[in-house]
C-alpha cells in the first residue's frame, strides 16, 4: 500500500551540550617599575570573563580572560594595586554538528591564592570553572494528517514555544564622574566594581531599546595614604540592532569596569574617567500551535508508527528579585576602622529539595580595616542567597541568571566587622521539555484482521469517558464513520450509550 502522509515542520530546540570543566589559573604577577615594593599582601582577587563563544563544526571554543587584581601594602604610599590579565580558551566537543546553535557560556573563579616570592613578584594559583550549554534550534517534520483512507491518525493541537535565537552585543562606555559632595579628588583608583540594573526594554524598529542604571563603586587613594569609597549611580539608555527584534522575549544586562583614569588637579571640573563594558544578551522565541499525530491504526493491516522525541527549550520563570544580605567576621586585634568594603557574587545554582525548588548562591564580602599593630588588614565572610521558586518549575532547568551587587556597607560592631548589602538576582530559568510525536507510519497488509462479510453492523456498549478514537480502534472501524453514524459531536463520551459500529 502506498501511503500518502501529510507532514508539517515543528520548531524544536535540542540541548546537545550542558557541561562544566575546570581551567587552572597560573600566573606570575610582576610589579611594574613605578609600583613600590611589597611589604605585605592584603587581598588577591580573580574575575573571569567570557569574551567569545563560537561553534565550528562539532566543537565549541570558549574564549575569555582572567583578571587578577592584587592589593598590597607598599614600602611607600600605603595601599597599592597591581593587575595581570591572563587569556584562557576551553574547547568542548559536541556530539553532532548544529545547524543553528544557541550558546550560553560563563566562567567563574572557584579558588585563588597568591604568594609573594619576592618584593617584586607574586605567584598566583587557582582554578576556574567554565560552563557551556549549547542548544540547536531547528525544525522536525511531524505527521499531521493522512490522505490514505485506510490509515487513521490521531492528531492533537500541540503548542510549541521554544528558543530560536540568542544574540549578545558588547559596547564600551566612557563615563565622567565627579567626586561626591565632601569627597576628595582621587589620585589613584585601587578598586572599580560595576553592576547593571535593567529597568525596561522595548522593541524599536529592527532593534531593542534598553534603559537601566549602572551602579559603580570605586576605592580611591586620595593622597598621603588616605582611602575613600566613592559610589555612583549612572543612567544608561542604548539601542541595540538585533537580527529578529520582533522575536525577542528576554533581555539581560551585565557590566564590567575596564579601567579608570583620575583627573588632573588643573581640570575644571575635575572628573574621573571610568571605562566600562556593557554586555546585552537577547533571547528570541517562537510560539506556534500545529496538529501532531500521536497514534495510528489501519483497517487494512497492522499499522506501525515511528515516534520521535521532540525537545524544546523555553523560558520557565523570569527572575527579578532584590535580596538583603548580612555577614560578619572577627576584627583583627586592635582594628577599629573600615576603610573599604566590597563583595564578589558567586554563580547561581538550581536545587530541588523535599520542600521545593530553590535558586542558591552567595556573595563573598571583603573589607580593608585599619588599627592595631598590623596597621591595615583584610577580612572576609560569605552571605548566602536563597530564592524559593514556584511549584510550576519542573525538572532541572538551565539557569541563566546572575547576581548584581547594588550596594555594600561595612562597620565595626563589637568585636566583629559587619557587612550589609543589597543584591539583585535577575535573568531567567530555561525549561527543557520533551514530548513525542509520530514522524512516519507503515502498514503491513499481510496482517489484516479477518472480516465476516455477513456482518453489517455491530453493537457496542460504550462507557462514559471513552473516546471515539479508542472505540473505533478497538472495533476496527473508521473514527469518522463511528461519529457520523451515531450523531456524535464530542470526542469523549460524557455518559454511557449504545453505539452502532459499521462493518467495513
Amino acid at each position: 500500500m502506498e501511503l500518502k502522509l501529510q507532514t508539517q515542520p515543528a520548531p524544536v530546540c535540542q540541548t546537545v551540550l550542558d557541561l562544566a570543566a575546570g581551567q587552572p589559573i597560573e600566573a606570575d604577577l610582576l610589579l611594574p617599575d613605578y609600583c613600590p615594593d611589597i611589604v605585605r599582601v592584603l587581598t588577591c582577587r580573580a574575575e573571569a570573563r567570557v569574551t567569545q563563544a563560537r561553534v565550528s563544526g562539532a566543537a565549541l571554543a570558549v574564549e575569555g580572560e582572567t583578571v587578577v587584581t592584587l592589593l598590597y601594602l607598599g614600602e611607600v604610599g600605603g595601599v597599592c594595586r597591581s593587575e595581570v590579565r591572563q587569556p584562557f580558551q576551553k574547547r568542548f566537543d559536541l556530539p553532532c554538528e548544529c545547524g543553528s546553535p544557541l550558546v550560553f557560556a560563563s566562567a567563574w573563579k572557584e579558588s585563588i591564592s597568591c604568594r609573594a616570592v619576592s618584593r617584586r613578584r607574586v605567584e598566583v594559583q587557582g582554578a576556574l570553572t567554565v560552563r557551556a550549554v549549547v542548544c540547536d534550534a531547528k525544525t522536525q517534520p511531524v505527521l499531521c494528517g493522512s490522505e490514505t483512507p485506510d490509515l487513521c491518525l490521531h492528531t492533537v493541537e500541540t503548542a510549541f514555544c521554544c528558543l530560536r535565537s540568542r544574540e549578545e552585543q558588547t559596547v564600551t562606555l566612557m563615563e565622567m564622574v565627579s567626586p561626591p559632595p565632601g569627597a576628595h579628588l582621587p589620585r589613584e583608583i585601587l578598586r572599580a566594581d560595576c553592576a547593571a540594573v535593567l529597568q525596561d526594554w522595548a522593541t524599536s524598529g529592527d532593534g531593542i531599546a534598553v534603559r537601566g542604571e549602572l551602579c559603580v563603586s570605586l576605592l580611591a587613594s586620595t593622597g598621603e595614604g588616605a582611602l575613600e569609597t566613592q559610589c555612583y549611580t549612572l543612567p544608561v539608555s542604548r539601542r541595540f540592532p538585533v537580527g529578529d527584534a520582533q522575536a525577542v522575549c528576554d533581555v539581560s544586562l551585565a557590566c564590567e569596569a575596564i579601567s579608570c583614569t583620575c583627573a588632573d588637579e588643573d581640570d575644571d571640573p575635575p572628573r574621573t574617567t571610568v571605562e566600562l563594558t556593557l554586555r546585552a544578551a537577547f533571547l528570541g522565541a517562537a510560539e506556534e500551535t500545529i496538529p501532531t499525530a500521536d497514534d495510528c491504526f489501519s483497517i487494512a493491516g497492522r499499522a506501525s508508527g515511528e515516534e520521535a522525541r521532540l525537545e524544546t527549550v523555553s523560558i520557565a520563570e523570569p527572575l527579578s528579585e532584590r535580596c538583603s544580605l548580612t555577614a560578619a567576621a572577627p576584627l583583627p586585634e586592635g582594628a577599629d576602622t573600615v576603610l573599604d568594603a566590597f563583595g564578589v557574587p558567586s554563580p547561581l545554582r538550581f536545587e530541588r529539595r523535599e520542600d521545593g525548588a530553590y535558586l542558591t548562591g552567595s556573595v563573598r564580602f571583603a573589607a580593608l580595616v585599619s588599627g592595631g599593630e598590623s596597621g591595615i588588614s583584610a577580612v572576609s565572610a560569605a552571605a548566602p542567597i536563597e530564592i524559593a521558586l514556584p511549584e510550576t518549575v519542573e525538572g532541572t532547568p538551565i539557569v541563566q541568571a546572575q547576581i548584581a551587587l547594588l550596594s555594600t556597607q561595612a562597620a565595626p560592631q563589637g568585636s566583629d566587622v559587619a557587612w550589609t548589602g543589597e543584591a539583585l538576582v535577575s535573568g531567567v530559568l530555561l525549561a527543557v521539555q520533551e514530548r513525542t510525536a509520530l514522524v512516519g507510519a507503515s502498514v503491513d497488509e499481510t496482517q489484516a484482521a479477518p472480516r465476516d462479510p455477513a456482518v453489517g453492523l455491530r453493537v457496542y456498549y460504550a462507557e462514559a469517558g471513552e473516546s471515539v478514537w479508542e472505540i473505533a480502534r478497538g472495533c476496527g472501524a473508521l473514527p469518522q464513520a463511528v461519529a457520523e453514524d451515531n450523531g456524535l459531536e464530542e470526542e469523549v463520551l460524557a455518559e454511557p450509550r449504545v453505539l452502532l459500529i459499521p462493518a467495513l
